[in-house]
Parts: C-alpha cells; structure tokens; sequence
C-alpha cells in the first residue's frame, strides 16, 4: 500500500516513460534535451499551472488522494510570493532555523521544487550554481584533454 500521491504520480509517470520507452526504443527520444524539456513542461503544469485539479477525479475519487501532493502546493504558493517580495536578488542560503520560522504552520525549509527552490535563493545561488555546473561539464573534461594532449604529444 502506497499512501503517497506524489509517490503514486511518480510510479505512474514512470510506467508510461517506460511504455514510450519500449515504443520508440530505436529512436533518439531520450536525450538531455528532451528530459530537459520534460521537466520544465512539468514544472510549469503542475506547480505554477495545477494540473493535477483537471486530474482530480484520477487523485480523489480513485487514489483517495489530495490534491495538495501532501500539502507541497501550500508551500509552494508561499515560495511563490517570497519570490514576487524578492525577484531578482533572493534570499540566499539561509539556516534551517530562520526558514522554519518564516513558514509559520508549514514549518517548511525548502520549496519541495528544485527550480523553485533555485529562484527563491537569488541571483547570487543562481550564479553558482550556473558556474559550479560549467566548471564540471566545460572546464574539467578541457583540462582532462589538454592534459592528456600534452601527455601524448611528447
């Protein structure tokens, strides 16, 4: 027995990319660029759009479910408008102790999103981890080849 919704959306979304999977196995479907997209359309559907309320026959009347994902909208309707306080600049990394007491009754101390979660830290978070993703994907395998370059060209 699975008392999650959101575990329950997650298996179920699971199944059917398997089931495209297995459909389209010869192709190129399956690539960073349209996981990417993926995640964005989803972002965008279920946390900003609520989707799931046109799905709400599958959650309540068959899953006995909420709609809140286990109250995840509440927090992050609340992330949402720290963000609008906050747009560009953010708040930062703050202790666990100052978000808690931000939050009030969902004693929260992260977005339950990434891409949320990521906004409401700001620009300077946002350049970090911009820059901490460039210097793994770009800069290390550079270095790895010029070095192994200069090895062979000895």
């Amino acid at each position: 027995k699975c008392d999650s919704s959101t575990g329950i959306i997650g298996i179920f979304t699971f199944l059917i990319m398997s089931l495209v999977y297995y459909i389209f196995k010869n192709t190129n479907i399956f690539n960073i660029l349209n996981y990417f997209i993926a995640y964005i359309a989803l972002f965008f559907s279920i946390v900003l759009l609520r989707v799931q309320e046109l799905l709400s026959f599958i959650i309540v009347d068959l899953l006995h479910k909420d709609l809140t994902f286990t109250g995840r909208t509440f927090i992050w309707d609340y992330v949402i408008e720290f963000i609008k306080q906050k747009k560009f600049l953010g708040y930062g990394v703050e202790n666990s102790l100052m978000r808690l007491n931000k939050t009030n009754m969902f004693q929260s101390y992260h977005a339950h999103n990434q891409i949320l979660e990521i906004i409401y830290k700001g620009i300077s978070y946002k350049f970090k981890v911009i820059f901490s993703r460039y210097k793994i994907v770009i800069y290390v395998p550079v270095k790895i080849i010029k070095n192994l370059t200069k090895k062979f060209l000895k």
